[in-house]
């Protein structure tokens, strides 16, 4: 086992920029906190499983935030897309991974604990298309997942399991998108004060996704989201919905079909056969 911490103000940040026939490319990430941290790291091995257990402990504050923008220099529109995080609080997170017989299997668990607030927003502009969004919670959360990966990617597994008291509020999670170039989006939101209980899982082979949800909820608040796009990638599909008076429940699914997802797959699955 090995461990460390570090207790103070650390902050990090890159920038880069590249300018070529098509136009500007800037890419920018940055990183501060303040406060507490200690890691511990342990790792084992027994016949054919080999394990390396991961926990961290926060107690401060700390954001972070990523900007990348490309720019043409013909008639050309812009494309733009920033992201950022804030949380004040504690936060404790476990990390279980595990590698069974070479590497054919390949699970990870992930355990969350956390006391405080947190924020996310963000904002993609790909010419005309303006798509921002974010949420806010504060209050306690308890976030439990699990994925399992089988034979390099060929096909994998996944549930989650998610705990919450306090309040929140979202907006921008509905979005419906053409391509890159063009496409219109829609406008969701979702607030509440209470607890919620939501169960996730998913199925991925060969790149294709299904994963659905359930929520249970006490307390007051609604919420729905709407989810279509399509570009290089493929094509995405979901919707959710919930509706909480003393007590509620709410549902979600989503679908994705990904002739890229399909090649990584295969690809991912020659390569581990290769090694």
């Amino acid at each position: 086992m090995e461990g460390h911490g570090s207790v103070g103000v650390e902050g990090t940040g890159n920038i880069k920029h590249s300018v070529g026939q098509g136009g500007l490319d800037v890419e920018a990430t940055g990183e501060i906190s303040a406060g507490g941290r200690a890691i511990f790291t342990a790792e084992a091995e027994h016949g054919p499983v080999s394990t390396t257990i991961t926990n961290e402990t926060f107690v401060g504050a700390r954001a972070d935030g990523d900007f990348d923008a490309k720019i043409p220099f013909g008639l050309g529109l812009p494309d733009v897309k920033a992201s950022g995080e804030a949380f004040v609080g504690m936060e404790n997170i476990t990390t279980a991974k595990s590698e069974f017989f070479d590497g054919w299997v390949n699970s990870t668990s992930t355990a969350r604990f956390m006391t405080g607030a947190e924020a996310e927003a963000h904002a993609v502009a790909n010419g005309f298309l303006f798509s921002p969004g974010g949420e806010v919670f504060a209050g306690q959360k308890a976030t439990l997942t699990q994925e399992t990966e089988f034979a390099g990617g060929l096909f994998s597994t996944g549930q989650g399991t998610e705990l919450r008291g306090g309040a929140w509020a979202s907006a921008g999670e509905g979005e419906i998108s053409v391509s890159k170039a063009d496409g219109t989006t829609g406008s969701a939101a979702s607030a509440g004060v209470g607890a919620e209980l939501t169960q996730s899982q998913y199925v991925e082979v060969l790149g294709q996704r299904l994963a659905t949800s359930v929520t249970a909820a006490a307390g007051v608040g609604e919420g729905y989201s709407v989810k279509a796009s399509m570009d290089e990638d493929g094509f995405t599909l979901g919707v959710s919905g919930k509706l909480t008076a003393e007590l509620g429940l709410g549902a979600g699914a989503e679908i994705t079909i990904s002739p890229s997802g399909f090649v990584d797959s295969v690809t991912g699955f020659t390569d581990f056969l290769n090694k």
